[in-house]
């Protein structure tokens, strides 16, 4: 029934919306398991960038691999935004935000040549 709202049972990006525009109150339980997912292997970290959907999800890496596994520049751009204008004065952001950044842009180096 498409009248029903419910939310997505897939984890990926759609769950990092509140942390690019500051929605999660600092140290609060949800801040730290967003924090913790999205430093997780198991999930969307990536030596890459953060992926689009979780490893862990049925529907990684699937048919439409497009929307189910690689990572998006723009919305690795927005958790790092998120996090400095937010919640950089949160203990580990700082250091979390310094290897996000520094595996996009390696990653886009990489890819640029």
């Amino acid at each position: 029934n498409h009248e029903e709202k419910q939310f997505s049972e897939h984890k990926g990006y759609l769950n990092l919306f509140p942390l690019f525009f500051g929605y999660i109150e600092k140290n609060s339980q949800e801040f730290n398991t967003l924090l913790n997912f999205i430093k997780s292997s198991e999930h969307i970290w990536s030596q890459y960038g953060l992926l689009s959907l979780s490893r862990q999800d049925p529907y990684f890496g699937d048919r439409f691999n497009y929307w189910t596994g690689p990572i998006w520049v723009n919305m690795n751009f927005l958790v790092l935004r998120g996090l400095k204008l937010y919640y950089w004065d949160v203990e580990g952001v700082q250091q979390l935000y310094k290897e996000l950044r520094g595996n996009i842009v390696t990653n886009m180096c990489q890819n640029l040549e």
